[in-house]
């Protein structure tokens, strides 16, 4: 949370972009899409377990980033989804099933 704080905060200026304080329709669609993302999880969690609501998750947040190719927008989601599966069902034993169908 101490992260995530810290990035809200802390004022981003990317070299093409003036100084100006208004966001652009890009930075509105990224928080968009990563709110979106966060309330995906936690429905598909509920619903399909979290192999599919890791998997969206990682998904739609990347698709935040116009730059990243769909190719890339897959290969983001896989890793996720995998690494989330050893670390927080295997690793930490976390009583969240892999898969759930209704």
């Amino acid at each position: 949370m101490v992260v995530a704080l810290l990035i809200a905060v802390t004022p981003s200026v990317e070299a093409d972009q003036s100084m100006s304080s208004k966001p652009s329709a890009a930075d509105y669609r990224a928080w968009a899409l990563v709110i979106g993302a966060v309330l995906l999880f936690i429905v598909l969690g509920k619903w399909t377990g979290l192999v599919l609501a890791s998997f969206s998750l990682a998904f739609v947040s990347a698709l935040a980033d116009r730059r990243n190719s769909m190719r890339t927008v897959i290969y983001v989601s896989l890793v996720v989804t995998a690494v989330a599966v050893v670390v927080f069902h295997y690793g930490l034993q976390m009583q969240f099933p892999l898969f759930v169908w209704g």
